[in-house]
């Protein structure tokens, strides 16, 4: 008890003055750690939110680039590398934002992702025919050449025999016997030649006119994309306008394309008749 009796004499005898300078100094320190733990957690948010924008703006250049390599599939040349890269970057930048988006803008871009895979699937199965057709084509364009060529040398070799006032009925009869023969090939082929070609501009005709209408039908799609990203983002965003604009934007380019679509089949339909 002496003890005890001690302490609180001692603690008692402390002045005022002291007790406000400890309580000051912690509230100080408590001061201290709250600003450091809000400092933390707003740089925290700061890295998120600058981990979603580095991720979500390339996702957006990436998705812009696809659509429009769809559109173009018609006039895409396989044979030159790297021409599905679009597609390719789009599905990697896909991939990103299943690690960093929200619940929302997950589930949107994984429909969005499966709608242009049954896309290209869809497509690529029109576009397969065209592929085959236009290395037939080149095939027919060089023995085309060949027939033609050998077509030219024997009216050469006509034309030399006529110089040199030749009278050898047998070396007349081969020679013209050639050109004959690489005449008859020349309009077969060229012939072959000029049903590929009808052939070629019809399908790729039609190809057009589905990936028009395709991806015009994308941005049902890509319109859930972005206003989960925006809220993610914290961007302002009237979902209602924004949709509104969207719907007069897509009303207003689907004229243009109907517009376009018809003109498109009215050649198709002139070239069948």
């Amino acid at each position: 008890m002496n003890c005890l009796s001690t302490i609180i004499n001692w603690l008692t005898s402390i002045p005022d003055v002291v007790w406000a300078a400890i309580g000051g100094s912690g509230l100080t320190l408590l001061g201290v750690f709250v600003q450091m733990r809000h400092d933390a957690k707003q740089r925290n948010k700061e890295r998120e939110m600058s981990l979603r924008r580095d991720v979500y703006l390339p996702a957006a250049e990436q998705l812009a680039a696809a659509i429009n390599y769809l559109a173009k599939l018609p006039n895409v040349d396989f044979d030159e590398q790297g021409k599905m890269e679009p597609i390719q970057g789009f599905i990697a930048a896909a991939t990103k934002i299943n690690v960093i988006g929200s619940d929302e803008t997950i589930a949107a871009s994984n429909v969005l992702v499966g709608k242009l895979n049954s896309l290209i699937v869809q497509l690529m199965s029109k576009k397969i025919p065209l592929i085959k057709l236009k290395y037939e084509i080149k095939t027919l364009e060089k023995i085309a050449e060949d027939c033609q060529a050998r077509r030219q040398a024997a009216l050469t070799d006509m034309k030399s025999l006529n110089f040199k006032k030749e009278t050898d009925q047998g070396l007349w009869q081969l020679v013209q016997s050639q050109f004959a023969s690489a005449q008859e090939d020349a309009v077969k082929y060229q012939d072959e030649l000029a049903k590929k070609r009808d052939m070629w501009m019809k399908l790729t005709c039609n190809l057009l006119v589905e990936c028009v209408e395709n991806t015009g039908q994308i941005q049902n799609f890509v319109t859930p994309v972005l206003v989960a990203i925006r809220k993610e983002l914290k961007l302002p965003l009237d979902q209602e306008r924004y949709r509104k604009i969207i719907e007069q934007i897509g009303q207003e380019g689907k004229k243009t394309f109907d517009k376009f679509i018809a003109d498109i089949k009215r050649d198709v339909d002139t070239t069948d008749s």
